[in-house]
């Protein structure tokens, strides 16, 4: 494969950052993996880092706001480095539809079927990193 791939996981919830890390590290690519719990310290990582991949969280929890919308953060890295290949997660499918278009996949944390995906999580995944595919979705089988 070609060069080392850099991933910035955003997510209010450790679960849901632990997870996609130990799905990511399994994938066994050169990947150097960075992690956030919010949209302020994502920001001060975009400051320093430039992104291949970023995993964001549709809604961020915050002390100040209850709901800070990751759109925020996706329409930021958008504006910054759109080379930056984004998959917005969530568990609010609702609110994802609306924003399908701005991101380049979606994972939906609690599918339907109740089964994540991970196969199909993870081709998403190296195929956004290097085959630079179009919008993708992880949902369920």
């Amino acid at each position: 494969m070609s060069s080392p791939k850099t991933v910035l996981i955003v997510d209010d919830q450790l679960r849901w950052r632990t997870i996609f890390k130990i799905l990511l590290d399994r994938m066994g690519l050169p990947i150097t993996i960075f992690d956030s719990d919010s949209l302020e310290s994502a920001s001060q990582l975009l400051e320093k880092e430039t992104f291949d991949l970023a995993i964001l969280d549709l809604r961020l929890v915050d002390e100040q706001n209850q709901n800070l919308d990751g759109l925020v953060l996706l329409r930021t890295m958008k504006d910054k480095t759109p080379e930056t290949r984004i998959i917005l997660s969530t568990a609010y499918p609702s609110k994802l539809k609306e924003q399908r278009q701005e991101a380049d996949s979606f994972v939906l944390k609690v599918p339907d079927n109740g089964k994540f995906d991970i196969n199909k999580f993870q081709e998403t995944v190296k195929s956004l990193l290097y085959q630079e595919n179009g919008l993708m979705s992880v949902s369920n089988s």
